[in-house]
């Protein structure tokens, strides 16, 4: 049976991945931070697919070591299951500009964006090769094209994961596609801290936000979600790899 690895799977654009592929009928081991909200996706499509959810922090190496020997034991204890592929979702973003000189956001960005995927990855590329064709989808932003103020550790972080992402695709031909999206603005918690400044409501800014768009809205996660679909089905993106598919309603056009 093929499983699939979501980091950030508890909320967002990584819960709707998760849902996708559990209607696909795939196994998925769910990774994230918040162990309550993953019992809480584990309950809810353990009728449709298996479902298995580890804590992993990935602000944390020896939290991603640990979350790794859970799910190398997990692979071993069930030999039915064949390790298809890994979406690299879990991101954070916090405004940031260069008069602050916040060094720390900087490394949480670079930690928990870019550096413990790639921990998490290159442990596990050996088991996705054993069971190819296989592939590894990650999740960028079109902030890592954009130049926005205060976003410069968020892009700096997402365009590291896109050079990562061609080069892996590179050294890992023809057995694993590596590809990443690069959704613009997506209706998912990491905006929450910016929605609840706002004066006039939620709502407004959400509109405000799609007028940005050429598509005159803005993004839900199962838009992401369903591209990873799309680039995860061998049968349909077996040619496919080493790009930035940008899902982002047109944002990258402005």
């Amino acid at each position: 049976m093929e499983v699939v690895i979501v980091t950030g799977a508890s909320q967002g654009i990584g819960k709707a991945i998760c849902r996708q592929f559990a209607s696909e009928k795939k196994a998925v081991i769910a990774l994230s931070r918040n162990t309550n909200l993953l019992e809480q996706l584990t309950f809810e499509l353990s009728a449709q697919t298996p479902i298995w959810h580890f804590m992993l922090d990935l602000a944390d190496p020896r939290s991603i070591e640990h979350g790794i020997s859970q799910i190398k034991a997990l692979l071993q204890s069930h030999p039915y299951l064949q390790l298809k592929g890994i979406i690299n979702n879990a991101g954070i973003y916090f405004h940031n500009n260069p008069y602050d000189q916040r060094q720390d956001l900087w490394l949480k960005h670079m930690q928990i964006n870019f550096l413990g995927h790639v921990q998490l990855t290159e442990a596990l590329i050996k088991t996705l090769k054993a069971f190819a064709p296989s592939f590894i989808i990650n999740i960028s932003s079109t902030l890592a094209f954009q130049v926005k103020p205060g976003t410069g550790a968020y892009a700096a972080s997402k365009a590291a994961m896109n050079q990562w992402t061609r080069v892996l695709a590179l050294e890992l031909a023809p057995q694993i596609r590596v590809n990443a999206i690069a959704p613009g603005i997506v209706d998912t918690p990491i905006h929450q801290p910016t929605l609840n400044n706002q004066n006039d409501g939620a709502n407004d800014m959400k509109k405000e936000w799609g007028k940005l768009h050429p598509m005159k809205r803005i993004g839900n996660p199962e838009d992401i979600a369903q591209a990873c679909s799309f680039l995860a089905d061998h049968q349909r993106s077996n040619w496919i790899t080493g790009i930035i598919m940008e899902v982002d309603g047109g944002i990258h056009l402005i």
